[in-house]
């Protein structure tokens, strides 16, 4: 029951690196595009 619980979960998440962004005030599309991109490494490296 445990090994299951463990194959379902992330394999490692810490490869996504810090946000290190600035945002500007307002903030451009740039800055959401940044923000966008890096949800996303976040999801891919959650369903890993």
């Amino acid at each position: 029951m445990l090994a299951g619980a463990i194959a379902g979960t992330a394999q490692n998440p810490i490869t996504v690196s810090e946000l290190s962004l600035a945002l500007s005030d307002p903030p451009t599309l740039d800055d959401f595009v940044q923000l966008l991109a890096k949800v996303n490494e976040l999801i891919v490296a959650l369903r890993r």
